[in-house]
């Protein structure tokens, strides 16, 4: 799991945090697993005895044992031991209309040495998809995360039941997370809130349209690189065939920052479809125009390549899915280029596995990367940086609600000059299970 801040509260008041506002917790693999229901799943008949609100909650507990030799992601790092408490969990509600689902992620994790003391991180979201009539479907999502170092992006939280298929029709950005760039090296706040809309026009044609907004705020020497962006999305799509649609999406972002401010317009032409009964695949390619404003005066406008895809397939027990994007939607994070503040363009990166083994066992594996740049140069220079980020676990129960298991995990940062280490980190951990069972 992940975190950033710079205040060393206690790992009760963590944990609390995250139990009074979600009644559980979950990372955004969860979320993203247990929070979008296919609208193909809401068109089927229901027995009766389904068709009344039906709820699925759980609350895990967790505690553990590991080390990592760069935890913070610094030059000159010192390994050490590390003792970690945690609580995740979620609560959703199912009916023949859609799916509302509450779920977050609390951790405390104290290292022993190299002076980290201890670190605290927050994920919570909530998503809901409902129905509200034959042809129209309303979404919406609200999320926030406290980091540091990027942490959350190489944490694994368990699924509490079968992952559910993503709906092809939903125009929400993906609940992917991924580290901003000054998150990197210290601690950052991401808030954000997303609403959108899938209006079927006809047999074949749908038209969709989102709005949201983010803010994000970091501490110490970064917190210059506050910004807070708006965005939205209209786009339409018709099935040329019966497992294949074919449409075209404008995105639209302003970013404003402390000293600036960008516009952003991303025309893309996109593409779905179901390649199987198990497996569906999608694709855009377009244009990003960007529009700077600088805070010394004047602006300047450049211009990139834009694509995205993804292909998931989805089985009884198991569920993969890979994401390649560079596009607004993939958010554009603001950077400093020799004084200057402006965006930089995310090309970003994100596969998940998960499989259900017999008795109940599961193995999970996630991999998260991100590369920032700024489209155009200042006083001949251009910011790059890339960061990956790779997690793995094994888990299992050794009792009617204990769990044991183990989790290993690495990132590395890199950067122009000189880069972090690589930090590797392996953990073992029981988890007690309150709520629903598997």
């Amino acid at each position: 799991m992940t975190g950033r801040h710079p205040s060393r509260r206690p790992a009760a008041t963590a944990l609390a945090s995250a139990l009074l506002l979600t009644g559980g917790a979950a990372h955004a693999q969860a979320q993203q697993s247990q929070g979008q229901q296919s609208q193909g799943q809401q068109s089927q008949a229901q027995p009766e005895s389904q068709s009344e609100t039906r709820a699925v909650s759980f609350l895990d507990l967790e505690a553990g044992l590991g080390w990592a030799n760069n935890p913070n992601s610094q030059f000159n790092a010192e390994s050490s031991i590390f003792g970690r408490l945690s609580a995740s969990g979620t609560h959703q509600w199912l009916t023949e209309h859609g799916s509302t689902a509450i779920n977050g992620y609390a951790e405390n994790t104290t290292y022993f040495r190299g002076g980290y003391g201890s670190k605290q991180l927050l994920d919570l979201g909530a998503r809901t998809n409902q129905a509200v009539s034959e042809t129209v479907t309303l979404y919406g999502s609200l999320g926030f995360t406290a980091d540091f170092a990027g942490q959350l992006s190489n944490r694994l939280v368990p699924v509490p039941a079968q992952p559910i298929p993503i709906d092809p029709n939903n125009p929400l950005p993906p609940s992917t997370y991924y580290p901003d760039v000054f998150g990197l090296s210290g601690r950052s706040y991401h808030v954000n809130g997303n609403v959108g809309a899938s209006i079927r026009t006809g047999p074949r044609g749908t038209l969709s349209v989102s709005a949201g907004a983010q803010h994000a705020w970091f501490t110490g020497l970064n917190k210059e690189a506050d910004f807070t962006s708006y965005f939205g999305s209209l786009g339409y799509s018709s099935q040329i065939s019966e497992r294949t649609s074919v449409g075209g999406t404008v995105f639209l972002q302003h970013q404003d920052f402390k000293h600036g401010g960008s516009n952003v317009i991303n025309p893309m032409v996109t593409m779905t479809s179901q390649l199987s009964e198990s497996m569906t695949a999608s694709a855009a390619a377009g244009v990003i125009f960007i529009d700077q404003d600088r805070a010394t005066g004047g602006n300047d406008h450049s211009i990139t390549p834009s694509f995205s895809g993804s292909l998931c397939s989805q089985g009884e027990t198991s569920r993969f899915c890979a994401r390649v994007a560079r596009d607004a939607q993939a958010s554009l994070s603001s950077s400093v280029v020799g004084g200057e503040r402006e965006s930089a363009v995310s090309t970003s990166i994100g596969a998940d596995y998960y499989h259900r083994l017999p008795g109940r066992a599961t193995i999970q594996a996630g991999l998260t990367g991100v590369h920032y740049d700024t489209p155009s140069a200042i006083n001949g220079d251009k910011f790059r940086t890339t960061y990956l980020s790779a997690v793995v676990g094994y888990d299992r129960p050794i009792g009617n609600r204990l769990y044991a298991g183990v989790q290993g995990g690495a990132r590395k940062l890199f950067q122009s000059g000189p880069d972090p280490k690589l930090d590797f980190n392996a953990s073992v951990y029981v988890r007690y299970r309150l709520g629903d069972l598997l």
